[in-house]
């Protein structure tokens, strides 16, 4: 009897050691995804979607920066942080994407069959950044292929945030990324090649901003010499490899002094627009003028 108990514990022991063995040899696979953060300084010559090599300076993590206006106390994170690995495109990301490149010119969408290999979508930069009276965010990603994950290869970023470039503060921005008229590409003019991306979204240091970017690595089209004289891609099957999402914000966490609770309505004061500032001065002749009359004796 003692045996067979003994048989038993042994191949309950066994068993138990067999699954931890198991459970551990799949565990890092499990949580592996392609995309991964290496922040080591470095610098590497990459090639750009025109063909010009630049060399590109890396390697910074700042998650946030304190900096005041006036008597105010503002602070500019990175957020989400760190950087969310995106498998497809989000509902709302593709409806942005098919509000401006529409099917019926010729775009059509799918998602890659396989994913991109584990540590290949590598983010070397991600940095909160205030300079001078501006803030944001600088962003690096290389691109580093294995096995079969495709070569030609192309970045489209969807934008949303609630300044647009040129607009009053608040006028909310929804967009695809890219330069030139006909091209969804990010690298299509803009800073970024097949092994490599890089941007650097600014707005003023005295508003609230909220920045948010959903980057896709694609295949796609390439950029050709059209009819005409234009470089860029006939409408075709856009294919999405995987995804990044990235972004900052900034808002005032209250009076130098710490009165006031967190948050932009901690603010001693807040800078107005340029059409309330023109009112408020106008307001402040008149009182002005109304006052000397009165002190003269004329009435108003």
């Amino acid at each position: 009897m003692r045996t067979c108990l003994a048989a038993d514990g042994l191949r309950t022991v066994r068993a138990l050691a067999v699954a931890l063995a198991l459970s551990l040899a799949l565990a890092p696979a499990a949580l592996a995804v392609p995309l991964t953060t290496d922040y080591t300084p470095g610098s590497a010559l990459f090639t750009q979607g025109n063909g010009v090599q630049v060399r590109s300076f890396y390697g910074e993590h700042v998650p946030g920066v304190d900096y005041t206006v006036g008597d105010d106390a503002w602070r500019v994170t990175i957020r989400p942080d760190p950087p969310v690995y995106l498998g497809s495109i989000s509902d709302a990301g593709f409806g942005i994407l098919q509000g401006e490149f529409m099917e019926a010119a010729g775009w059509t969408y799918a998602s890659a069959a396989m994913e991109l290999s584990d540590d290949s979508l590598v983010v070397r930069t991600y940095a909160a950044r205030h300079i001078g009276a501006s803030v944001g965010a600088d962003f690096f990603v290389e691109y580093v292929p294995h096995g079969t994950d495709p070569t030609d290869v192309h970045w489209i970023q969807i934008v949303t945030n609630n300044h647009r470039l040129g607009a009053a503060h608040g006028t909310p921005e929804n967009r695809v990324d890219h330069l030139f008229a006909g091209s969804p590409y990010y690298d299509h003019g803009g800073r970024a090649g097949p092994r490599f991306l890089r941007d650097s979204p600014r707005r003023e240091d005295n508003r609230a901003h909220e920045w948010t970017a959903e980057l896709y690595l694609v295949t796609g089209p390439p950029v050709v010499l059209q009819p005409g004289g234009v470089r860029r891609p006939t409408p075709g099957l856009v294919t999405f490899l995987g995804g990044i999402q990235w972004g900052w914000e900034n808002h005032c966490v209250g009076p130098v002094d710490g009165g006031g609770l967190p948050g932009d309505l901690a603010c001693t004061r807040e800078v107005p627009e340029p059409e309330v500032a023109f009112l408020l001065v106008v307001a402040l002749v008149a009182i002005v003028a109304t006052r000397r009359m009165s002190t003269l004796g004329v009435r108003p």
